[in-house]
């Protein structure tokens, strides 16, 4: 047994990462729907958006610090063309409705779904990253889907973009 056991304590990390694939069905506050796929490779959202980097943006409609970053993930989003923003809102008390004109009265310009669309993702990022739920909380994934980054509030267009290129050319 004692020959066996370094071997065994060099697998139980693979074994720790391994993911069992997830297909999460999700639809935003204005009725599109979309889905998130979590394996061994990362998150992606498989339908339009699939070849794009992923912003994950955790608010609450509530958040002074998330309602001031909006205007920056605006810019983000629209002039960013190979990354997509999702705002998942994560109150639980907020009626689709209610987010429409909440995301209407700010101009959002970027997809958001709400907390009832969102749970199972929402234990999947506090289980696998480690969120605790503090808002405004913002992961970023590759292409690929692999985890990157993440940003507590505060996170700008020059940020971001300094970020991306360091994850496309390991600058």
């Amino acid at each position: 047994m004692k020959k066996r056991l370094p071997w065994l304590l060099l697998l139980a990390p693979i074994y720790l990462l391994a993911i069992e694939p997830l297909d999460i069905p999700m639809e935003t506050a204005k009725g599109k729907k979309l889905i998130m796929h979590i394996d061994n490779h990362g998150l992606k959202v498989t339908n339009r958006w699939k070849h794009k980097a992923l912003l994950l943006v955790f608010f609450g409609t509530h958040c002074p610090a998330c309602n001031a970053e909006m205007p920056e993930l605006k810019k983000i989003h629209k002039e960013t063309k190979d990354l997509i923003v999702l705002g998942i809102q994560t109150e639980d008390n907020v009626r689709d409705k209610t987010l429409v004109r909440f995301a209407k009265s700010k101009g959002l310009n970027y997809p958001v779904v709400n907390f009832s669309y969102a749970m199972e993702l929402i234990s999947f990022i506090q289980e696998h990253l480690d969120w605790k739920g503090e808002i405004p909380k913002i992961y970023l994934f590759d292409r690929s889907g692999k985890f990157q980054k993440d940003y507590t509030g505060g996170l700008t267009k020059r940020r971001l973009i300094r970020d991306l290129i360091r994850i496309r050319y390991g600058k």
